[in-house]
């Protein structure tokens, strides 16, 4: 009987920590930013790639370490000093179906569509923000030619 008190004692500490761990929220990290030329489903990239045409919808796929619960991830589209548009995901909406996750990230996927093809030009970047807070600046560029 001594041994499997011994035995159990370590299994219902480790749970303990494990539970009382899941209330703490995590440090939010992005792990990578790729635009690309479409998005899967779940929001990741899907033909990476920097340049676009004119008239070619732009694709951001972030992914967010983990499975963060709370949060907001907004990006922001500029040519130059010019605000282009600005759209946002709510991390708990974006995990809200998740129960049990260990080691998997989230996907986050932004899409800039226009009316009017864009001005050539090297000068366009997305800026991105976590509950307000800058991320990063990432630069893309349209292109008159095919990628």
């Amino acid at each position: 009987m001594t041994a499997s008190r011994t035995i159990v004692l370590p299994v219902v500490l480790g749970l303990a920590l494990a539970l009382a761990s899941c209330g703490k929220t995590a440090r939010f990290e992005v792990a990578d930013v790729t635009f690309c030329h479409g998005l899967t489903d779940d929001m990741q990239a899907e033909q990476p790639g920097n340049a676009f045409r004119p008239d070619e919808t732009v694709y951001v796929s972030v992914t967010v370490k983990g499975r963060p619960r709370h949060g907001v991830v907004a990006a922001k589209f500029y040519y130059g000093d010019q605000f282009i548009a600005e759209a946002s995901v709510d991390l708990g909406d974006a995990n809200s179906g998740v129960i049990f996750s260990v080691g998997e990230n989230t996907f986050v996927g932004y899409t800039l569509s226009h009316d009017n093809p864009f001005p050539v030009g090297e000068e366009y970047r997305a800026e991105l923000f976590h509950d307000d807070e800058p991320i990063g600046k990432y630069p893309f560029r349209v292109v008159a030619g095919a990628d």
